[in-house]
């Protein structure tokens, strides 16, 4: 028999649900919020309920579904291929914070388990359309099931007060957008009038966080890549993307102040741009059809697609307006020498390349990937459907012939793959990590911790139930820059955990034995350092691990007790292994990270 319910559900409805004479009852939990799966594995250990590991078999169905959800969304690509379609979630397929891929991976779980199982089984699920998916595949296949939870989606009248804060949203952006225009406009008219020879248009983002000690911004995406262009002789005008400032024109402000060349977007637009921004805004939460197929093998995910195209994402509504921009500035004589993005394979460039495509089709268009590659990141990929019809660069910079490679290998045009510098990544080329004593450190752990919460939640969790009662092990605690220090102030620290903000990955690296991490680049740059590295893997989510490349280095943990036994299994390392692990940390570095120099960085000329 199984049961459906929400994780949302209060456990004592869910309990007087489900008698007590069965003699093996477990329980499966598809959703990635660690914080709901502690309560209730803790909850249903004392009712005699098995908790149906997931992490392993999570992994090997992700990587079963990949290729066949790709390809539907070439399917989809090939049809709909439009600006309405470019930006839509779905076909962004960003499953850091799209949850669509791993619902469809949580239904296959899900098919297979209530086929081959005949015990109570109770199945807690986060959103409310993978219940109904799986509620509606136990009945094709004529499998008992009770629903302990309602998914009612609302009353009509719900969904209008649902529509009427979307449209709020978007005139509320709309008119900071015209205050921001009355208050730069002149500025700007004179910026884009001094530049007799077409400037290179550089396309990057830029936040609080982005700001040196000096008050001046630092480049995340493109270190040194403008000073490098006017050193050469070329006009870099900067389309930036702003975070963390409410009105855009305290952003612009510090730009004006700095004298940093850039265009402001909102300068070149009317409120009839915005107004038909909006209505394309809308149109795209409308599409795919419900009458195409999302059948992903004889899994069913139509209930699963349908509802994702309906979320309300306002941070994209900006990105709708490069269009009437980049027309305004071909009317008024503007000309680019050519574009440059960074490359994530994002609904932003994607609308940033169709709309500059449009308005200025013989001026090149260069992207540049920044960063690690991780195989359930799904940006990276693409089908062959979707290649013709995308809107994709003419030329992709990769930060190493490693990067380059993958990308080959997941479907990106190899004629349009290069080598280029780590510009985030300089560093690397002077810092791996000398033979220097393990006494010498000062922590015997460093933990960076990654952006996404329930990722942090679930590392942090491990690491503090794994060394907190253990004062052998010292902890340094590194935050992701976009963190606030008030995360820690509710969260009580071991003593032996220290938290470092203000000092670089590479200098606590070397202050310290083994690094102990969960997703993000930083993994990838530790190894860089020569660095010893553990993987945590999520119990019930998505891995994010840019090491699954180099198997032969890639240390997963999947509980407590592996974590600490790869740990001391570190710790008394033989000093000839050192060397060899050390040394196999310099190729990969080679392979992965290109030195910046003049002719790397001559590949991001057109």
């Amino acid at each position: 028999m199984i049961y459906l319910a929400l994780t949302s559900e209060k456990f004592e409805r869910v309990m007087n649900s489900i008698p007590d004479g069965a003699k093996t009852k477990k329980f499966l939990f598809l959703s990635p919020e660690y914080d709901q799966l502690r309560k209730w594995k803790d909850a249903l250990a004392k009712r005699d309920f098995e908790f149906i590991e997931l992490s392993k078999l999570l992994h090997e169905i992700s990587n079963s579904m990949t290729k066949p959800f790709l390809d539907l969304l070439g399917k989809l690509s090939k049809k709909y291929a439009s600006d309405l379609w470019w930006g839509n979630r779905i076909s962004e397929r960003n499953t850091l914070i799209n949850s669509l891929f791993l619902n469809c991976c949580y239904l296959k779980i899900a098919d297979s388990i209530t086929k081959e199982n005949q015990e109570v089984i109770l199945i807690l699920v986060r959103h409310p359309s993978l219940l109904d998916s799986i509620e509606q595949n136990c009945k094709s296949n004529k499998i008992k099931f009770a629903k302990l939870s309602s998914s009612d989606r609302g009353s009509t009248f719900g969904r209008l007060a649902r529509f009427r804060k979307v449209i709020s949203n978007l005139f509320l952006q709309s008119f900071r957008g015209l205050k921001c225009r009355m208050k730069s406009e002149k500025k700007e008219n004179e910026m884009l009038q001094n530049h007799s020879d077409p400037p290179v248009l550089l396309h990057t983002y830029f936040s609080c966080n982005n700001i040196n000690r000096d008050g001046t911004f630092k480049d995340i995406y493109f270190p040194g890549l403008r000073e490098w262009f006017s050193s050469k002789g070329l006009n870099v005008l900067i389309l930036p993307v702003h975070s963390g400032f409410e009105n855009p024109s305290d952003f612009f402000e510090v730009l004006e102040r700095l004298d940093i060349p850039h265009i402001n977007p909102h300068i070149h637009l009317s409120p009839l741009d915005y107004l038909r921004a909006i209505a394309r805004f809308i149109k795209s939460m409308n599409i795919p059809s419900p009458k195409d197929s999302f059948f992903l093998g004889s899994i069913d995910c139509s209930n699963l697609f349908m509802v994702e195209r309906r979320v309300f994402h306002p941070d994209l509504f900006r990105f709708f307006l490069y269009e009437p921009m980049f027309s305004k500035l071909r009317k008024n004589g503007f000309r680019a020498c050519h574009l440059i993005y960074e490359f994530e394979n994002m609904i932003p460039e994607k609308l940033l390349n169709l709309a500059f495509c449009k308005y200025f089709p013989h001026a090149k268009k260069v992207a540049y990937q920044h960063g690690s590659i991780c195989s359930n990141f799904l940006c990276y990929f693409i089908s062959g459907q979707e290649v013709p019809v995308a809107p994709l660069p003419d030329k992709i910079v990769c930060n190493g012939t490693f990067s380059q490679e993958i990308l080959a290998r997941n479907g990106f045009p190899e004629e349009r793959l290069f080598s280029g510098p780590a510009l985030r990544y300089s560093h690397l080329a002077t810092a791996n990590r000398s033979e220097q004593a393990d006494h010498d450190t000062q922590w015997d752990v460093l933990c960076p911790l990654p952006l996404m919460e329930e990722d942090r939640l679930e590392l942090l969790t491990m690491i503090k139930e794994a060394y907190g009662s253990d004062n052998t092990f010292k902890v340094c605690i590194k935050p992701h820059p976009m963190q606030s220090q008030k995360l820690f102030e509710e969260n009580q620290m071991p003593d032996n955990f220290e938290i470092i903000s203000d000092q670089s990955l590479d200098e606590l690296s070397h202050k310290s034995k083994f690094v102990v991490g969960m997703a993000s680049s930083s993994l990838h740059e530790a190894v860089c350092l020569g660095q010893e590295v553990i993987v945590i893997s999520r119990q019930t989510g998505l891995n994010f691990n840019p090491l699954e490349f180099f198997p032969d280095i890639n240390r997963v943990a999947f509980d407590q007790q592996e974590l600490l036994q790869m740990s001391h299994r570190i710790l008394s390392q033989k000093r000839e292994d050192k060397i060899e692990y050390r040394n196999r940390c310099k190729k990969i570095l080679e392979d992965s990270f290109t030195i910046v120099s003049d002719r790397t960085l001559a590949t991001f000329l057109p």
